[in-house]
């Protein structure tokens, strides 16, 4: 992807032509980004936005007699958030002591000049700029449905979005006596009645999944309700998410996930690798709720033109330059959230 960003970097101070670029860059994500929040994407030219959050009941119409007048139905079953779509900002240097010395894996007789290395490293500076939004966007995903919150901590930020998630399940995997399918029925259950959606996958980090596993009930769950370990459509989703089997009783897949991330924004004295949904966690949902990616509004100052530039895009690109030292910045924006619409359409198991 870094080699062909450097063949299409033609004009490396046109702003219009950067932004043009990055928007060809296919969103790498994560496994809740792409297999959940993809489907609806919405672009917006503010920075804030009114979401309604649904919670409603399952109402059924009146019955009245001839020549009755038709009953007034109460517009109720939501609660409207206003949000601020919280904003991400990376960029990176590049120097002259940068374009002197080797890339990494470059031929030491290449012969590249200045300008072509200079061409590259931006191109490297762009992805690995991108793949960090794109990881942080991750991590927002996860938190909001592992826990149905997204925390906004940062510079001159700290909010949390909660929508008021109250699906959770507290069990224990690990007990022998716990019966495992009758957590996943109630799991089911709750999200169907409160939340109307059936969910069709479970997503769980590897200490649930080892739970699961080793639990005495789902060794009958295997042979009872048709929980194969060994089907042929076992797949690996991508580089961090792994089919496991299928509950057909249930109608629900699972999965497997297995990613980390660096908080390096709790604490920044003592950055910590931790895992993208909490140890020992189950979700249950369905691939057919509803699910938003709100993509907000980014203004930056062109410094080649003087002129400020508003982007309603997924990433934006801004390139500035500095004297004495000589020194090019490259850097990415991005303003997202991604919220679920039915604060009660899913449930997390805590095992």
């Amino acid at each position: 992807m870094a080699e062909n960003m450097a063949r299409n970097l033609i004009n490396t101070y046109d702003l219009a032509q950067l932004n043009a670029i990055i928007k060809q860059r296919p969103p790498k994500g994560g496994f809740f980004s792409r297999h959940f929040f993809a489907k609806d994407k919405r672009f917006y030219e503010t920075t804030k936005i009114e979401m309604d959050i649904a919670y409603g009941t399952r109402k059924v119409a009146a019955y009245v007699g001839n020549g009755q007048q038709m009953k007034k139905m109460r517009k109720d079953g939501f609660q409207t958030m206003l949000i601020e779509i919280p904003q991400m900002k990376e960029h990176m240097p590049l120097t002259v002591e940068d374009l002197e010395k080797r890339g990494y894996g470059e031929n030491p007789f290449s012969g590249r000049s200045m300008a072509e290395r200079a061409l590259e490293l931006q191109a490297q500076q762009l992805e690995e700029l991108a793949d960090a939004i794109d990881r942080r966007k991750e991590v927002q995903a996860a938190e909001v449905l592992s826990t149905g919150k997204a925390t906004i901590v940062g510079d001159g930020i700290n909010q949390t979005i909660d929508l008021d998630f109250r699906n959770v399940i507290a069990t224990d995997w690990g007990n022998s006596s716990t019966d495992i399918f009758a957590d996943l029925e109630n799991g089911v259950s709750i999200s169907i009645k409160q939340g109307f959606h059936r969910p069709n996958t479970m997503v769980m980090d590897k200490t649930a999944w080892m739970k699961f596993r080793n639990n005495p009930s789902t060794k009958e769950l295997y042979n009872r309700l048709n929980v194969n370990v060994s089907d042929a459509r076992i797949k690996i989703l991508d580089e961090t998410a792994r089919f496991v089997g299928y509950i057909a009783q249930l109608g629900v897949e699972m999965y497997v996930i297995e990613d980390w991330y660096l908080d390096d924004w709790t604490d920044p004295a003592k950055p910590i690798e931790k895992p993208m949904i909490p140890d020992g966690t189950a979700i249950l949902l369905s691939t057919y709720m509803p699910m938003i990616d709100f993509n907000g509004a980014n203004t930056i100052l062109n410094q080649a033109t003087g002129t400020f530039g508003t982007f309603g895009s997924e990433l934006v690109v801004d390139v500035w330059t500095e004297k004495n030292p000589d020194i090019r910045y490259l850097g990415v924006l991005a303003r997202n959230v991604k919220l679920p619409v039915n604060n009660r359409s899913w449930a997390v198991l805590s095992v």
